[in-house]
């Protein structure tokens, strides 16, 4: 499949070949996760009454609404999601929006482009963490009981 892609020698690669090579720098687990983030936005906005796609929005209306999903959203059984995760939500959300919305060339992250949605959320993030809520899942170290044992 590579030597379709980039065949030896000068060439001039079509943009069916330009595409493949843009389309093959995206790892597939970063797909699988912005469409399972824009899935659970879409539910979410259906639930509070959000009847209108979040890419036909203005930027400031996007800012609020996509900070409006972080400190909203829970998972189907009710539970808050993690800091982790709700960070790769923010990510999942900027990176679908720079595919679908034409001329939208912000990242969601960037605290000088969006000021109230980094405040809000870094508010929330370190209120969750102050009240242990959300928390990561963490792994136990082996002690050195453990260690012996497996040596």
């Amino acid at each position: 499949m590579a030597q379709n892609i980039l065949p030896k020698g000068n060439h001039l690669p079509s943009l069916e070949q330009l595409s493949a090579l843009v389309k093959g720098r995206v790892p597939q687990n970063t797909v699988a996760n912005t469409e399972k983030w824009i899935r659970i936005m879409n539910k979410w906005r259906v639930d509070v009454n959000y009847n209108y796609p979040l890419e036909s929005q203005d930027k400031y209306t996007i800012e609020l609404q996509v900070t409006q999903f972080l400190c909203g959203v829970t998972s189907q059984n009710g539970d808050y999601y993690s800091r982790t995760s709700l960070k790769n939500a923010l990510s999942a959300i900027s990176g679908y929006l720079q595919d679908v919305k034409s001329n939208w060339m912000y990242n969601l992250h960037n605290k000088v482009d969006f000021p109230d949605l980094y405040a809000r959320f870094d508010g929330l993030l370190k209120d969750m963490k102050k009240k242990s809520i959300g928390e990561t899942k963490s792994t136990d170290g082996l002690s050195t009981d453990e260690i012996r044992h497996i040596i």
